[in-house]
C-alpha cells in the first residue's frame, strides 16, 4: 500500500507553499509599482509584464487546485520570472527604475535549485548572482539599486552566491532526511499496522471466546454434569446459543446501574443475588459495560456451580480517586492451585485487562468469601482513541528553507556593517555593532535548529530589532539610501530568523520594535529617494512574515490531511482485521460448534444419553476451547501446537480436557520430536480425557499434559524424570491421583522465552 503521509511529501508541500508565498508577495509589490508607471514602461516591457504576471497567476492558481499530484507546472514560476527579468536586458534606456531585480533573481535561483535534482541543482547555484550582476551592468537605470550601489554590486553578488549554496545545502539535506525519515515511518507504520491487526484479532478472539463460553461451553458443561438432565432446560440453552452463533452482540453502551439490572436478571440454576447498599448510575462505554456483565455472570456461575453457599451480595462502590469497584460476597473461595480455564484465563484473565480493570480476592469481615474487580472510571465511561496518528511538521522544513539562505546572505552582508563602523561614529557604530551581533545570533539559531524558548528569544531578538532605532539618529542625504537599505534589510533578516525559531511573542515584539525604527528611517529620507529603503523595508515587514504565516497554514492543512489518511488507513486495517478474524473463527470453530449442538438438539429432543454420545460431547467440547483460546496467526508456538494436537486427536476420537491455552507470542518453531511425544501421549491415554493446559510467567512458556502412569510408561517416561529435547526442558511430576487408581503425572515442558526483535 502506497504511503500517501510521507515526509518526502511533506516536503514538497512546503516547497510549493513556499513558491506560492513567494511569488504572491513580489509579484504584487512588483505590479504595485508598475502601475503607477505603466505609461513610462517600453511596449517590450508591458508585452513581458503581462506574459510574466499571466504565467505567474496561473502557477499559482495550477499550485493551489492540483496540490502536490503534479509537479511539472511549477516550472511555470521560473519561467513567469525570466519574463521579468527580461526586462533588465531589453528595457529601453528612458524607462523607470521598476525592478527589484536582487530579490526577483535570488527567486528565481531559489526557484531552480528546489526543482532540479541535487546534481542540475549545483549548476543553477550561480543563476541567480550572474542575473543580478548581468542586469545591474546592463541597464541600470530599470533596476531599484539598493545595495548594488555600493561596491559595485559585488558584495550583493557574493550574498546571491551563498544564499543559493545555502538553499541548495538545507533542500537536499531536507530531502535526504525526508528519505530517511520515510523509510524509519514505513517501518513504523508496518509495525504499528501489524499490532492494530494483532489487537483486533485478540479482541475478537477474547469476545468470542466469552460469548462461546457462556453458551456452547456452558451448555455442554451442563449435559456433561447433570445426574438428572433438565431436557426443558437444554431447549431453553439450545435456544439461546442458536439465536446469538452467527454472531457476536455488539454493545453500545449503557450505565452501572444497567449493568446491575442485567447481572441480577441472568439465569442461574439456584444461586440468590442480592443487591447491596445504593448504585450510582454511571455511564460505561459498550466494551466496559459488556466486559463487566461477562466477568460478573462468570464470577456468580462458578459460585452457583462449585459452592454450597448460594447467597450472593453485589455492590458497586465509586470511591475518591475515581474508582469503580464491583464487589460479590458468598460462596465458596476456589481452589487457585487448580489450573485456570477458560473463565479465568480469558473472562476473568485478558479481557478484564484489556479494559484496564483488574480482580481481586480475599474474604469480607464475617469471613465470607469476596471478589473485587476494580476499574478507572477514566478508562469505563470513555472510549479508548484506539488510533493514534502522527502527524508531520512540515512548517519546521519551511523555516529552514527561508532561513538558511537568509542566514548566509546577512552573514555575507556583514560588510555594510563592517563599513559603517570603518565610516561612522558614535550612534552609527553603535547600530553597526549591534547588527554583526545580531546576525552572528540569527547564524548559531539556524545552524542549531532548535526551538528557542520564548522568552529567550524575545531577549536576544531585540539586538538586532533596535538597529533601525540608533541609525534614526544620523542624518542621511539621497547618496545614503543604497548604504542603508542592506543595513535595514540585514537587521529585518535576522529578527524574522529568530522570530521563526523563537515563535510570535518574539516575533510580534521584535516586528514591532524593527518596523517602528524602519519607518523612522525611510521617513529620513526625502521623498524621491526613498525606493531603496522603502522597498527593505517592506521586505522584512511584509514579504517574509506573509511567507512563514503562509507556510504555516499551508504545512497544517497537509499535516491534518496526512493525519486524516492515516487514520482512514488503520481503520481501514481494523476493520479488514476484525473481519479477517472472524471468518478465521468461523470457519475454525464451525465443525466442532454443529457437531455439539447436532448432539445437544437430539437429546433435548428426547434422545438418550450414552456413553457414545457423551464422549463425543466431550471430544467436540476440548476442540472449542483449543479453538477459542488460541489464534495461531498472533500467539506463541506453545499454544498453536497445543491447539494442533488437539484438533489432530479429535478427529481420531480421542478427548482433551482443555484447561487454560496462554503463551507468549514466542513464534519459534518446536522440534519435531517434541510434536511426536506430545501425540504418543495423547495416544497411550486415550481411554480417559488427557488434561491440557499451556501459560508463561514471563520467563519460559509451559506446557502441561497430565496422563496417567500406565499412559507414562508406554511412552518411555517415568516419573521424575528430567531431560533436555534441544531448547525445551522436560520433566516429570506427580499429579492428581483421582485420574487413575495409580495415580497421575504431569508432563511438562518448558522454554525460555526469546526477546522479539520484530
Amino acid at each position: 500500500m502506497k504511503n500517501e503521509a510521507t515526509e518526502s511529501d511533506a516536503l514538497l508541500s512546503t516547497r510549493r507553499w513556499l513558491m506560492i508565498a513567494g511569488t504572491c508577495v513580489w509579484i504584487t509589490t512588483t505590479l504595485l509599482i508598475v502601475q503607477y508607471q505603466w505609461t513610462e514602461l517600453s511596449e517590450i516591457e508591458q508585452v513581458l509584464v503581462l506574459c510574466g504576471s499571466a504565467l505567474l497567476f496561473a502557477a499559482v492558481a495550477l499550485a493551489i487546485v492540483m496540490a502536490s499530484r503534479q509537479s511539472k507546472f511549477l516550472w511555470l514560476f521560473p519561467i513567469g520570472q525570466v519574463c521579468f527579468i527580461l526586462c533588465a536586458f531589453v528595457a529601453s534606456d528612458t524607462s523607470p527604475n521598476w525592478l527589484a531585480l536582487t530579490t526577483l533573481s535570488s527567486w528565481l535561483g531559489y526557484f531552480l535549485i528546489a526543482l532540479s535534482s541535487r546534481r542540475v541543482g549545483l549548476l543553477f547555484i550561480p543563476i541567480a548572482a550572474l542575473v543580478t550582476i548581468a542586469g545591474w551592468t546592463s541597464k541600470p537605470n530599470v533596476v531599484v539599486p539598493g545595495a548594488l550601489e555600493v561596491f559595485g554590486g559585488w558584495v550583493v553578488f557574493i550574498q546571491l552566491l551563498g544564499g543559493s549554496t545555502a538553499l541548495w545545502w538545507a533542500w537536499n539535506s531536507l530531502r535526504i532526511e525526508a528519505r530517511d525519515g520515510d523509510l524509519r515511518t514505513a517501518n513504523l507504520e508496518s509495525e504499528t499496522i501489524y499490532s492494530i491487526a494483532m489487537q483486533e484479532r485478540a479482541g475478537h478472539w477474547r469476545k468470542a471466546a466469552t460469548h462461546i463460553h457462556e453458551s456452547v461451553l456452558n451448555t455442554l458443561r451442563y449435559v456433561l454434569a447433570s445426574q438428572n438432565l433438565d431436557r426443558k432446560r437444554l431447549k431453553d440453552e439450545l435456544a439461546y446459543v442458536t439465536f446469538g452463533r452467527s454472531t457476536l452482540a455488539k454493545n453500545s453502551g449503557s450505565s452501572t446501574r444497567a449493568l446491575a439490572e442485567e447481572v441480577l436478571g441472568s439465569r442461574f440454576e439456584s444461586g440468590v443475588v442480592t443487591l447491596v447498599g445504593n448504585i450510582a448510575d454511571i455511564p460505561l462505554t459498550g466494551e466496559v459495560f459488556e466486559t463487566l456483565r461477562a466477568a460478573l455472570v462468570e464470577l456468580m456461575r462458578n459460585i452457583d456451580r462449585h459452592s454450597e453457599d448460594k447467597e450472593i451480595a453485589l455492590s458497586m462502590t465509586i470511591n475518591d480517586q475515581d474508582l469503580l469497584t464491583i464487589t460479590l460476597v458468598g460462596g465458596t473461595q476456589k481452589n487457585v492451585n487448580d489450573p485456570p480455564g477458560i473463565g479465568r484465563s480469558t473472562v476473568l484473565g485478558s479481557s478484564l485487562n484489556a479494559i484496564g480493570a483488574s480482580l481481586y480476592s480475599g474474604v469480607d469481615e464475617n469471613g465470607r468469601p469476596k471478589s473485587s474487580i476494580v476499574v478507572s472510571l477514566s478508562d469505563a465511561t470513555s472510549s479508548s482513541p484506539g488510533i493514534q496518528v502522527v502527524g508531520f511538521l512540515p512548517f519546521d522544513k519551511a523555516r529552514l528553507l527561508v532561513t538558511a539562505p537568509i542566514a548566509t546572505m546577512s552573514l555575507l552582508g556583514s560588510v555594510y556593517f563592517l563599513r559603517t563602523m570603518w565610516l561612522g561614529a558614535g550612534v552609527a557604530e553603535w547600530s553597526a555593532w549591534l547588527g554583526l551581533f545580531g546576525v552572528a545570533i540569527a547564524a548559531v539559531v539556524v545552524v542549531k535548529r532548535r526551538h528557542v524558548r520564548p522568552m529567550v528569544g524575545v531577549a536576544i531578538v531585540l539586538i538586532p530589532a533596535l538597529v533601525p532605532s540608533l541609525l534614526v539618529e544620523n542624518q542621511f542625504e539621497c547618496a545614503d539610501s543604497g548604504s542603508i537599505a542592506p543595513l535595514l534589510t540585514i537587521s529585518g533578516y535576522s529578527v524574522m530568523i529568530i522570530a521563526a525559531w523563537s515563535g510570535r511573542l518574539a516575533g510580534i515584539i521584535g516586528l514591532a520594535i524593527w518596523a517602528y525604527g524602519g519607518l523612522g528611517l525611510v521617513l529620513r529620507f526625502p521623498s524621491n529617494c526613498r525606493d531603496s529603503v522603502s522597498l527593505a523595508l517592506l521586505n522584512s515587514l511584509v514579504v517574509l512574515p506573509i511567507i512563514l504565516i503562509v507556510s504555516f497554514i499551508g504545512a497544517k492543512a497537509y499535516r491534518n490531511a496526512a493525519d486524516r489518511t492515516r487514520a482512514m488507513r488503520q481503520l481501514e486495517v481494523i476493520e479488514r482485521s476484525r473481519a479477517q478474524a472472524a471468518d478465521d473463527l468461523n470457519a475454525q470453530l464451525d465443525q466442532a460448534v454443529s457437531t455439539a449442538l447436532r448432539e445437544l438438539e437430539l437429546v433435548a429432543d428426547g434422545g438418550e444419553m450414552t456413553d457414545q454420545v457423551r464422549h463425543q460431547l466431550e471430544v467436540q467440547d476440548g476442540r472449542i476451547r483449543s479453538v477459542i483460546q488460541v489464534d495461531p496467526e498472533r500467539d506463541g508456538a506453545f499454544a498453536v501446537l497445543m491447539r494442533t494436537l488437539v484438533e489432530e486427536v479429535a478427529e481420531l476420537g480421542i478427548r482433551a480436557n482443555v484447561k487454560g491455552m496462554v503463551s507468549s507470542h514466542d513464534a519459534r518453531p518446536i522440534d519435531s520430536q517434541v510434536d511426536r511425544l506430545l501425540s504418543m501421549l495423547f495416544l497411550a491415554n486415550r481411554s480417559n480425557a488427557t488434561q491440557v493446559q499451556v501459560f508463561t510467567d514471563g520467563v519460559e512458556d509451559h506446557l502441561v499434559l497430565t496422563v496417567s502412569r500406565s499412559s507414562l510408561r508406554a511412552v518411555g517416561l517415568s516419573p521424575g524424570e528430567h531431560q533436555d529435547l534441544g531448547e525445551i526442558r522436560l520433566q516429570v511430576e506427580l499429579g492428581d491421583e483421582s485420574i487413575d487408581s495409580a495415580g497421575s503425572y504431569a508432563v511438562i515442558l518448558s522454554r525460555k522465552i526469546a526477546v522479539s526483535t520484530k
